[in-house]
């Protein structure tokens, strides 16, 4: 499947949806419910068909993530001066779907 010529799964809403949860992750946290679904849901078949109507991460489940994984990685990429440089990078990441 031609990821930017399938106009039933779209490339540029798989690149749009990976930036939105990437965003959510350099900022320390666990993107959200909505946020993994359009990411699920845009991903090309048959990976999409098999995405669920809702999702939701139950919020302990979510508070720990947060603790073991995002915010120890956020601090770390922080700390090391990484995550202006890859904000930029989304940034311009987010402007291929408009060309």
């Amino acid at each position: 499947v031609p990821l930017f010529s399938n106009r039933a799964i779209n490339g540029s809403e798989l690149l749009k949806s990976l930036i939105k949860v990437a965003r959510e992750k350099y900022n320390g946290k666990v993107p959200s419910d909505d946020a993994i679904l359009e990411l699920l849901k845009s991903i090309p078949t048959p990976i999409s068909e098999l995405a669920p109507a809702n999702l939701n991460i139950p919020q302990p489940l979510r508070d720990s993530l947060t603790a073991i994984l995002a915010e120890p990685t956020f601090n770390t990429l922080n700390n090391a001066g990484i995550t202006p440089l890859l904000l930029q990078s989304l940034d311009i990441s987010a402007q291929i779907p408009k060309l």
